[in-house]
């Protein structure tokens, strides 16, 4: 059996292996991480999950109760920016540090307007994975950086 981890978009993956390290050399250890999805969407975002925790493997000090949430669609509209013809299905992330004496911050914000590209994410990993099953690979645990990194997304 083969297991596919591909439920967190790239974004997540990139913003860390290039960013988090900086974060400690720079001190920002105040964080604030606000999502926006769409309404019918009950729990937190797994991106902002993943990001929270690679910030917590650097140190910076961050509960995933403290993750704002905005499901309501007016809100969604005038405080986030979100397009009103995306409201059925987007996916906003925000996240800035602050250094403790506020002279230093950093923000990071990435949108998904649509589902589409996860659906085109899904079928490239689908090709991914039965190209590895067909050349009978060794390896049975993948994630999206896989993907990227075989060059064949298309």
């Amino acid at each position: 059996m083969i297991i596919a981890l591909f439920n967190l978009p790239i974004t997540c993956y990139c913003f860390c292996s290039i960013c988090c390290n900086r974060i400690l050399q720079t001190n920002l250890l105040k964080s604030n991480v606000m999502e926006s999805h769409q309404a019918s969407k009950l729990d937190i975002s797994g991106t902002a999950k993943a990001v929270i925790s690679c910030f917590q493997k650097l140190g910076v000090s961050f509960e995933l109760d403290q993750i704002q949430q905005i499901r309501d669609p007016k809100q969604q509209v005038e405080m986030v920016g979100v397009p009103e013809e995306y409201l059925n299905g987007h996916a906003f992330h925000m996240y800035h540090l602050t250094s403790p004496d506020q002279t230093v911050s950093f923000e990071f914000q990435h949108n998904v307007c649509g589902r589409s590209i996860y659906a085109e994410g899904t079928v490239d990993a689908t090709i991914f994975l039965a190209k590895k099953i067909q050349s009978g690979a060794e390896q049975r645990i993948y994630n999206m950086i896989d993907v990227l990194r075989e060059g064949n997304m298309r």
